[in-house]
């Protein structure tokens, strides 16, 4: 977890990120301890990531590095959905 953020990101870079669970909260405290700029979206645990909340938080950070979901334990249909929209909202905002 650790080399996919050091190789992708630099400290200071923005990034947004949903915590809703465990997993997504691990990622969060390694994106801190690495002096990423973290701006965290605290959704009740289980429920998951919020296409609204998301958008919102991207026009209130502005120019954002990287979007993090923490985990999808999903199809790859519905994360080929979240990323079209995502991108929607990257690139809207």
């Amino acid at each position: 977890m650790q080399a996919a953020l050091t190789n992708t990101l630099s400290p200071g870079d923005k990034v947004v990120c949903f915590r809703y669970g465990q997993f997504s909260h691990l990622w969060i405290d390694m994106m801190q301890r690495l002096g990423l700029d973290v701006q965290v979206i605290d959704r009740p645990w289980g429920e998951g990531a919020h296409e609204g909340l998301l958008e919102e938080a991207l026009r209130k950070v502005g120019a954002t590095t990287h979007v993090g979901l923490g985990s999808l334990n999903s199809t790859s249909s519905l994360l080929g959905y979240m990323t079209m929209h995502i991108g929607h909202d990257v690139r809207d905002a």
